[in-house]
């Protein structure tokens, strides 16, 4: 889904952005079975910000 919308964003607003679409997702990791590990594994604010402003 993120994929999809990325794409979109790239393809209808491409004169219009500030800078390139880029893709923030879970790490790089196997999928955790449990929510208190799936809270770390997921991307958070922290590391949203961290990718807008790098």
């Amino acid at each position: 889904m993120g994929a999809e919308l990325a794409a979109v964003a790239a393809q209808e607003g491409l004169w219009t952005l500030d800078a390139p679409v880029i893709r923030v997702g879970a790490a790089a990791a196997p999928t955790p079975c449990t929510p208190s590990f799936e809270r770390v594994w997921l991307s958070d604010q922290e590391r949203i910000a961290a990718a807008i402003l790098s």
